[in-house]
């Protein structure tokens, strides 16, 4: 076990208490990384020591405890004692001769004429003779977080620690408060936000149980709205600005660590830690550095990288305390100016390349990637550390996968992993978490470009190494394992793997609803996220009742955060919303689709109006989730107008940045021609459905393997809509184009592209059927059967309806062929499907089961089997008259048809009398005008 021994040292009177306090500390934190790390702390206090130490002074015994030591933090108060400045010319001594102890100096703040002119003396001393920096402090608190940092910066890199709502958390244990720490304590914006939150909770949590119990007060409601609302925004600014501090202070032990901390940086940091943030800035005047600089660069030849180092980190530090500075305006401008300054000298000389990569990070969390791009380029040529190596590359892949340079992203996703993996096989302890990044964010890019072996290969051994992680260390590890769960979850899903993805979508909600129970402000929106997930995979498998169960349990999180934060999660609430949206509608129930595409609307309009760079985009998406609702509702007039507004805006969007918008486009494109070929406006049909494949024609060029599948769905739609149309040729043309391209996607991977080979498979024996081509009708008939059989027998839920419609299709040609055996047989197959559907699920299936049910009159009707043919008409009927008291616009003309069918069969004027009236309702529909005409 490695032992890691800090020394203490204080006036023996004055600090007695604070050095048992930081022992405990000390040791508390000792018992992690021991079960984490096998690494041991060893405080060292003179208390500690036989008595002999205290009253004989064995001093060169004693001294040798400092020169064993890795750490010797020196605490001051109002003396500097004769022993305990001779320990510090002993740990500096030894310091000098090899390169240990490491040394930390504070002084707590007095009053004026408190201390003795011997600390002044040392400060002095400590200034300019030893160029030492030291640190103050006024509660014990900031040399514990001094501590932490000091341990991470030197002798343990690979331990987490970061700011948790005011607490430090190491590896995901909190471990101390910072509230007392010197630059947490003296900040003043700090101040004001956390007494302004102090006062606002008051009043919150006198309102909060009457808010639980419910009201019917619409006044009660709006004030706890705005007071829920303006004390979650302290509290996320007042956790920003936390981090912000943070940063700075991570910076300031370094430096310090370094050795490398000029006059100048002493004095800035002395005046940050007071909270006097306008002395700092003046001290790290911009000109006065530049000044400087160039003066010292004329007279003081030979020293260019000296000064240059200096010149750098004095406006890194000027950034870094910029960064924190949030109530000032122009905090981002200056921040940038003096990051231009200092660049070029990092670049040419190749020294603090750390900082460099800070900038390209900020450029790109900025959007501005084309300006980080010849930082990183310059980057990868000057690095030589391997693990900033390793973090220019994956920040190189990010960034030309924003600009959509493919392969070159790829190249340095690749590379960033291989230097990633040959650390963590020598630091295991150190670097394994950055590799699983890496492969995560591997998987990710490759599934995004439908290279599903490969992803598959990077998000296991993703998970590989954060199962591993979280089994040694759940509370650091188990979020991030959650997030590879999920990620896993989605791609399995996408590929059709239904088990392997529901696994690792419970598994991932496992973990957060635990994490969600212990910090629900933490963790929450991360559960709403998984609950969403699961609603979307549960709907495409069928299973309506867990679908909406976990879509509901998304949405009620997301109101409640929402409700209480609406600038940060209203944007995923729409998101909610939308798919409840898709949910509902595609269950039937149109009153509550209607009512969460509306919410979700309202939501996106707000956002968009806002900010329209950013949320438009998904205001796109609202608009044409609506239009294709209104669609399928019969209300055209609905759904034109929110196609068109989706594609009005995504049209803008394309136009500035096709690389990144132009397949939204493609859809919107795609869903206008179906609207329009199903109006009878072929004119418009074709020219949006046209539109949509010259766009995925292009991507698919540029990326086959993640855009074929959609250019199979665009040749597909336009051979449906070239047979509507008469055009047989054309038709012909574009089904085959997309039976091909679906015909290699499922002999790659049969599990994710079988069941669209089975839909083209389907439209083509109708295509062949329409054409009198009987044997080519058969072959594409059964084929499409046989894949939909294996299909439902490994997922009944999912793809039972699949199947029946294959059966229906069989049956009907079967028919017209004179198959009469045949025929029946598929139809009460199909049947037989629907009705057990319909039984489970009657708001989606019922519309379906009234079809298959005509259907089958029309087949008894031919037969002479008049009695079967009536059962099944008035089957039909009963359905369709339920479905039209629900929702008149949309199955009027269906029942009009049941009606006319029946009217004909049994010679009934009032059947065919009311078909006439219920067409009157929809003269635009093209069935409905036929019955007109015919009656």
């Amino acid at each position: 076990m490695k032992k890691i021994k800090i020394f203490l040292a204080s006036s023996i009177v004055e600090f007695a208490n604070e050095r048992m306090e930081i022992e405990n500390f000390i040791r508390n934190i000792s018992d992690k990384f021991e079960d984490n790390y096998n690494i041991k702390l060893q405080p060292l206090l003179c208390e500690n020591f036989d008595d002999a130490y205290s009253i004989v002074r064995k001093q060169e015994e004693y001294n040798e405890k400092i020169r064993e030591s890795e750490f010797c933090f020196f605490i001051f108060f109002t003396r500097v004692g004769e022993f305990t400045r001779e320990e510090f010319d002993v740990a500096r001594e030894q310091f000098e001769k090899t390169g240990k102890p490491k040394i930390y100096t504070y002084f707590k703040i007095v009053e004026e004429g408190q201390a003795e002119q011997s600390v002044y003396d040392f400060m002095n001393q400590l200034d300019k003779t030893f160029s030492h920096y030291y640190g103050t402090f006024s509660h014990i608190d900031t040399i514990k977080l001094r501590i932490l940092l000091s341990l991470k910066m030197q002798e343990m890199d690979f331990v987490e620690i970061k700011l948790e709502s005011g607490d430090c958390v190491i590896d995901g244990k909190r471990v101390m408060s910072i509230e007392n720490v010197s630059e947490f304590a003296h900040n003043e914006n700090l101040e004001k936000l956390q007494k302004e939150l102090s006062e606002l909770e008051k009043e919150y949590f006198e309102l909060k149980p009457l808010y639980d119990k419910g009201s019917n007060d619409e006044e009660f409601y709006k004030r706890y709205s705005l007071i829920a609302s303006r004390r979650q925004y302290l509290k996320d600014e007042i956790d920003e600005l936390q981090k912000l501090i943070f940063t700075v202070s991570v910076r300031m032990i370094k430096d310090d660590a370094h050795g490398t901390i000029s006059e100048r940086q002493k004095s800035a940091y002395r005046l940050f830690e007071k909270g006097d943030y306008e002395g700092c800035m003046s001290v790290l005047d911009s000109n006065d550095i530049d000044s400087d600089f160039h003066r010292d660069m004329a007279r003081l030849e030979g020293q260019k990288i000296t000064l240059c180092r200096k010149y750098i980190k004095e406006h890194k530090t000027a950034i870094d305390i910029l960064c924190s500075m949030k109530n000032y305006e122009k905090r981002f401008e200056e921040i940038e100016e003096r990051y231009k300054k200092i660049i070029p000298y990092i670049l040419e000389l190749k020294i603090e390349t750390d900082i460099a990569i800070d900038y390209a990070s900020y450029l790109n969390d900025q959007g501005k990637d084309s300006m980080a791009l010849p930082i990183i380029e310059k980057l990868i040529e000057i690095c030589c550390d391997e693990a900033d190596l390793a973090e220019v590359y994956n920040l190189s892949g990010i960034i030309y996968n924003n600009i959509n340079k493919i392969s070159k992203a790829e190249e340095y996703y690749l590379k960033a992993t291989a230097i990633r993996e040959q650390l963590a096989k020598e630091n295991p302890n150190r670097y394994n978490a950055d590799l699983a990044m890496s492969y995560n964010n591997a998987g990710v890019f490759y599934d995004e470009q439908g290279q599903i072996n490969k992803a598959e290969e990077y998000y296991l051994k993703a998970i590989a190494i954060y199962e591993k992680l979280a089994c040694e260390n759940p509370e650091r590890y188990n979020a991030d394992l959650a997030v590879s769960y999920n990620n896993a979850g989605i791609f399995y899903s996408d590929q059709g793997q239904a088990g392997k993805a529901e696994e690792y979508y419970l598994k991932a909600i496992a973990i957060r609803e635990k994490l969600a129970c212990e910090n629900p402000e933490r963790y929450n929106a991360d559960l709403a996220v998984s609950y969403n997930n699961a609603g979307n995979f549960y709907s495409d498998q069928g299973q309506a009742g867990k679908a909406e169960e976990y879509y509901l349990k998304a949405i009620a999180i997301r109101e409640k955060l929402a409700y209480e934060n609406p600038e940060r999660y209203n944007a995923d609430l729409a998101v909610s919303y939308n798919n409840a949206g898709i949910f509902y509608s595609d269950q039937g129930q149109a009153g509550k689709a209607e009512e969460y595409y509306l919410k979700a609307i309202a939501i996106g309009e707000q956002l968009a109006k806002e900010n329209p760079n950013r949320y438009n985009s998904y205001l796109a998406t609202s608009y044409n989730n609506a239009g294709f609702f209104y669609k399928n509702q019969g209300q055209t007039e609905k759904a034109e107008e929110y196609i068109l507004k989706a594609i009005a805006i995504r049209e803008q969007f394309a136009k500035e940045n096709p690389k990144r918008y132009n397949a939204d486009l493609a859809d919107s494109y795609n869903d206008a021609g179906i609207f329009y070929k199903n109006q009878g406006q072929t004119e418009k049909a074709e020219e949006y459905l046209l539109k949509a494949i010259a766009i995925i024609e292009q991507l698919a060029k540029e990326n086959p393997e993640h855009y074929n599948s959609y250019l199979a769905t665009s040749y597909n739609n336009a051979g449906v809509f070239y047979k509507d149309q008469g055009k047989t040729d054309k038709a012909e043309e574009y089904y085959l184009k997309a039976t091909a391209i679906r015909e290699q996607l499922a002999k790659e991977n049969p599990e994710r592209y079988n069941a669209d080979l089975a839909d083209s498979y389907n439209n083509a024996g109708n295509f062949y059927k329409n054409q009198g081509q009987t044997d080519k009708a058969e072959e594409y008939y059964l084929k499409a059967i046989a894949i939909g059989e294996q299909l439902a027998k490994e997922n009944p839920n999912r793809y039972n309806a699949d199947l029946a419609m294959s059966y229906n299709n069989a049956g009907v040609f079967y028919d017209e062929q004179g198959q009469i055996n045949k025929a029946e047989e598929y139809l009460l197959k199909a049947i037989a499907i629907i009705e057990q559907l319909a039984k489970e699920n009657p708001e989606h299936y019922n519309s379906y089961l009234a079809t298959s049910y005509n259907n089958a009159g029309v087949f008894y009707t031919e037969q002479d089997k008049i009695n079967k043919a009536e059962e099944y008409y008035l089957k039909a009927i009963a359905i369709r008259e339920q479905l039209v008291r629900e929702n008149p616009e949309r199955y009027n003309p269906d029942l009009a048809v049941s009606y006319l069918n029946y009217g004909f069969l049994t010679k009934d004027i009032n059947m065919l009398q009311k078909a006439l009236e219920l067409a009157k309702t929809r003269p635009d529909h093209p069935i409905c005008r036929q019955i007109i005409d015919m009656l």
